[in-house]
Formats: structure tokens, sequence, C-alpha cells
């Protein structure tokens, strides 16, 4: 295995990674790749919050909590400062491990709850499971059975989406715990099977003289499992294994394995083993309260077997006055154990009585412990199926999500060669119409040199059409080059402020003589307000709007107002035409659409004026919008901000 000390230049987010696998595999490795991370890492940085994360872990797997505390408070200071959520949650799983240690396990409860509420996009999958481990634990410790149950359904499917073997094991060996504490000991026989399986290859992958809890864990869950299923030759043999390999035990539990593998060994008949292992037992310090029952029961059953029955039954009646049933351990099956040790002591001692009670509260165990066992069966079946269902939709959402990134993928491809041939369109458009307007310029002079040469009246007729149509063609042009060159970003807007009154005065001399000349009325509002824009654009807007009025209309007028409201000035250009139907509305700025001119009567314009307009407007950004109603006529409505009037014009 890799030194980390010797890949000083390996990156941090990779010692990071290898350091969350360590700490399911080796403490060792966990231990060089923290000093490796904190070496590496400059002051207040990720990668320093995370070596003191790592540390944090490392020291409680130590059984150095006070260190363990110190770190994740450096820890979290850091990662508060960076605003890292998923390392304050990490924290947040090691500080509720704490609370579990203490025996608060409610508490212990809210801190894992608040990281559950968190998003799943917030934490990896493998930071999800660890939180559901421990939130399972604490419902056991609480005898909520139900919930723990649940919670460890969730963290197994957790951790087999995460891939993490080690993960994996911790979460079957919490599963296989959890079966056999309410007897249903062929699941946990199964779960644990899977779990030593897959703890062994890890094992295999690290230094023989490491701890491997997973290996540990899960080796002790089939011992139990299988000294419980009277498999006793099968136990013996798991006993026998764990015994023969180099693996060093935890000193904080050395009581609590020694007292099982003289369990196992005592049911398959090795007195001798199990009566030095019980004695190893009860000479390695505090065993945990249900491991302290189980020394008790091993002794029991040891001096039943020489004959000692009333060691057995003075240890009975001492130890059966002080047990209490823990609610998140086997007390349940152990205590039925030891009540039927107590009977048979009994029954050869010949207290019928005794022995009658013994029998009748060990059966009571019995019936209790078969009751919740079919109950997690039929939990189990709901939680597989709920499970099931939760992944189908998952994986529905992740198909669905993944086929809209390809679909936007294949939008943003599309816009984009659509932006592109748009811009080809565009200077297309204008080097064409910027190369086309000399030679119709070219022919304009020449018509009109024609005119002064002719003097037949039908030449001139003719001479003033070819004036008409390269008039018109004039105009084209310069509305398409106007147009493309809106389109392409190539015109700019300034800003300034400008009495508005005599933009309209202007526009006013210029559209009385056309107006007159179609016996049209023509008046435009009469305001001293100032507006801030470009003169020469808000000038050719509101020209074309005028136009586009004055072509519509065969009866009737134009009249353009002015309203000022509140810092703006509402320009409006009302005409009597016939209208325009809804349908048109939304088409009316698209450039050559027109309504009332399907035979293309140039006199009535092009069908560029509004959508130059448009465009002006939104460089502007003054809002343009027109409302009609067919029959009534049009108005076209443009938003201008005003200024104060500081100087006349």
């Amino acid at each position: 295995m890799r030194d980390a000390h010797t890949h000083p230049s390996e990156p941090l987010e990779v010692l990071d990674q290898r350091a969350w696998l360590a700490r399911f595999e080796s403490r060792s490795e966990l231990r060089r790749l923290i000093d490796a991370m904190l070496r590496l890492a400059p002051r207040g940085s990720l990668g320093e919050a995370k070596g003191h994360y790592h540390h944090s872990v490392w020291a409680w797997q130590a059984g150095e909590h006070e260190k363990s505390r110190a770190a994740r408070m450096q820890a979290v200071g850091i990662f508060e400062r960076l605003g890292d959520v998923a390392g304050v949650a990490n924290c947040r799983d090691m500080e509720a491990l704490a609370e579990r240690t203490a025996g608060n396990h409610q508490r212990a409860i809210e801190l894992y709850r608040i990281n559950r509420d968190l998003p799943e996009s917030a934490r990896t999958t493998a930071e999800q499971c660890i939180t559901c481990n421990g939130e399972g634990a604490a419902l056991l410790a609480l005898g909520q059975h139900d919930a723990c149950q649940r919670t460890w359904s969730i963290a197994a499917a957790l951790a087999q989406r995460a891939g993490n073997p080690g993960l994996e094991v911790s979460t079957l060996c919490n599963l296989a715990a959890w079966n056999i504490a309410i007897c249903n000991f062929e699941d946990g026989r199964l779960l644990s099977h899977r779990a030593f399986d897959l703890a062994q290859q890890i094992l295999n992958r690290t230094r023989p003289d490491e701890t491997n809890s997973g290996w540990l864990n899960s080796g002790m869950n089939l011992l139990v499992a299988l000294d419980c299923l009277a498999r006793h030759e099968e136990a013996r043999a798991v006993a026998l294994r764990m015994l023969e390999m180099e693996v060093q035990f935890p000193p904080l539990q050395l009581a609590n394995y020694y007292v099982t593998f003289a369990s196992a060994l005592l049911h398959a008949g090795d007195t001798a083993q199990a009566e030095h292992f019980l004695q190893k037992s009860l000479a390695s310090g505090h065993a945990s309260p249900d491991f302290a029952l189980e020394q008790s029961i091993v002794q029991a059953e040891l001096w039943n077997q020489r004959g000692e029955f009333e060691k057995t039954d003075a240890l009975c009646r001492r130890m059966l006055g002080n047990v209490t049933t823990p609610p998140g351990t086997v007390s349940a099956h152990d205590l039925m154990r030891f009540h039927n040790a107590a009977r048979l002591a009994n029954e050869a001692l010949g207290n019928d009585q005794a022995a009658l009670m013994h029998q009748k509260v060990a059966f009571e165990r019995y019936e209790e412990l078969v009751g919740r066992s079919a109950r997690a069966r039929r939990l189990t079946l709901e939680i597989q199926t709920e499970l099931q269902r939760t992944e189908w939709q998952r994986d529905q959402a992740l198909k669905q999500r993944r086929a809209t990134e390809l679909e936007q993928a294949r939008l943003a491809q599309l816009n984009a060669a659509l932006a592109a041939a748009n811009a080809a369109k565009n200077r297309f458009l204008a080097a064409a119409t910027h190369d086309l307007r000399q030679p119709v310029h070219a022919v304009s002079l020449l018509a009109d040199t024609l005119a002064t040469r002719l003097s037949e009246p039908a030449q001139h007729h003719l001479v003033e059409r070819i004036q008409q149509s390269t008039t018109a063609l004039q105009r084209l042009l310069g509305e398409l080059l106007d147009i493309s060159e809106l389109d392409a970003g190539a015109t700019t807007a300034g800003r300034e402020a400008f009495p508005i009154g005599d933009l309209l005065v202007a526009l006013d001399n210029e559209f009385r003589g056309l107006a007159a000349d179609r016996q049209l009325q023509l008046r435009l509002a009469a305001t001293d307000a100032w507006v801030v824009s470009d003169y020469r654009h808000l000038q050719r807007i509101m020209r074309n709007l005028l136009t586009n009025a004055l072509n519509s209309t065969e009866r009737g007028g134009v009249l353009v107002s002015a309203r000022a409201r509140n810092g703006e000035l509402l320009l409006e250009v009302w005409d009597t035409g016939v209208g325009i139907a809804a349908e048109h509305i939304p088409h009316l700025f698209e450039p050559f659409y027109q309504v009332n001119n399907r035979a293309r009567d140039r006199r009535k314009g092009l069908g560029l004026g509004l959508a130059v307009a448009k465009r002006l407007a939104d460089l502007l950004g003054h809002p343009l919008a027109v409302r009609s109603r067919p029959g009534r006529g049009t108005v076209a409505k443009l938003v201008v901000p005003t200024a104060e009037q500081v100087v006349a014009r």
C-alpha cells in the first residue's frame, strides 16, 4: 500500500477520497493520509478542514474522544467560514455519534435528521448512508424497532448505490444485528455471511495486524446467529477462524468478544475452551450491558453442565433481581435463556414451583420474540416494496433529467447553428444592400437625366414609372440595411435629454402635406415634457408609426398624444383605419408582414416600417405595443423615460 508521506504531490482531492475509503478499511493508512493532508493544505483551506475532519474520525476509532471533539470543532469552524454544507453535515454526524456514546440518543436523532433533511444533491451517497446508519443505531437504543428497521434498510440501499465495500459491510452488520435482536436468526445469518465474505476481501487488502471492525462485527453477528440456530459446529468453526486470524481485537470490546466465543464453544461441547474464554472475558474489564448479561448466562450454563445447580440458582436470583430490559438490545432473548438456565437448576434441586415460574417467564419471552419477528418480516416486505418504488421513481427522474439535458444540448446546438446562419444572413444582406444602393442610385440619376431630354408625354409617363420604382427600391434597400444592422448589433444608441415637443413639431411639418393630400386630419399634441432618448432613433420610430397609421387610414385621421405618468411619457399614435384582427397582432413587427395589402401596393409601404420601429425601440429600451379593434382603428403605444426641463432647445 502506498504511503501518503512519499507522495506529497498527490492532489488533496485524491488524498481525501483515499481517506474516506481508509476509514472503513485501515486505521494506520487513514492516519498517514491525515498527516499528508494537514501538511499540504494551506491554512484555512478546504483541504485543512477535511484533514481535521478525518482526524476526528481516526481519534474516535482509537477511543480518544476528546481529541476527536477538538479536531471536529476545528473542522466545523473552517467549513462554516467556507460555506461548505456537506463538510458541516459530516461534522454534525460526528457530534451525533458523541451524543450517542454519552447516552443522549434523542439528541443524536435530532442531529441526524437535520442532515437527512438536506437536499440529496448537497451530500454524497456514502455520506447519506453514514447518517442513516447512525440514526438507526440511536433509534434502536430507544427501542423504536420499526423506525430503526426502516432507516437501516434505506442505509443498505444507499450503501449498495455508493459502491463502497467497507460502508456496505457496516450497513449489513447493522441489519444483521437488528434481525438477530428480534430473533430473525436466519435472516441475520444470511446478512452476516454476506458482510463477513465482503469484509474478508477488504481484510486481505489491509495489514494483518490492523483491526478491521467490519470483519470482526460481521463475524460476531454470524457467530451469534449460528449459535442461536443451534448450528453449533458451524459456530465453533467461525469462532476458531476468528481466533486464528492475526487481527487485533478492540481493547474496549474484549469482554464482549470473549464471552461470545465462550457461548459458541460451550454449545458446541468444548467446555474447557468455553471456561477459558469466559474467564478472559471477566478479566478484560466491563462488558456492555447486554454482554454482561451474556456473561452470567454462560456462567450459569457451565455450572449446570457441572452439576453446580446451587451456584446457578444463586446467580439467577441475584441477576434477575437487578435486570432491566434495555430497549435496544437482545435482552429479551437473553432473558429467555437465563430463565431456562434457572429452570433447569431448580428442577434439579427439586424446586418445582420456582422451576415452573421460570418456565412461564421464558415462554412469555419466547412469545414476545415470535410476535416481534413476525411483525418485522411484514415490515421488511413493506420497506422493500417502498424502496423499490422509490428507486424506480429515482431512475425515472434520472432518465428524464438525462433526456432533458440531451434535448437542451440538441436545442443549444440548433440555436447556435441558427444564430450562425442568421449572422451570415445579416452579413450577406448588409453587404448586398450596401452594394446595390450605388447602382440603384445611378439608375435614379439616369432616369432624372432622361426625363429632361424627352418631349413626348408617353415617354414622360414611362420615365415617371422608372423613377417611382427606383424610389421604392431605394427605400427598400435603406430599410433592409437598417434591419440587418439592427439584427447584427451594429447600431448604437445615445442617451440625452431633450424636449419631445421639438420632435413632434418636426413630424407635423413633415407629414401635414401628405395627410392633406389624402384628405385626412393630422393632430400632434403640444407638450413641454422632456425625455431621455436618442433623438434620431426616436424620430425614426415615430416617423415609421405615423407612416403606418396614414397608410392604414382612408377616412378620418391620425392623432399623436403625449401623457406623462410616473416618470415616463406615453406616446400614442391613434388612427381611424380598418383595424387589425387579434390573430395578426403578434406578427405585426415581423419583416414584410402586412395585413391589408395583399396586392403588395408599394404606396402602402413595404412591411418593414414596424419591424424597424420595434428593433429601435428594443435598442433604446422603450416598450412598444399595438392594440387594435377591427373597424374601429389602431393605436401604437411607446413608453419613453422623462427628464427634468433644464434648458430650452
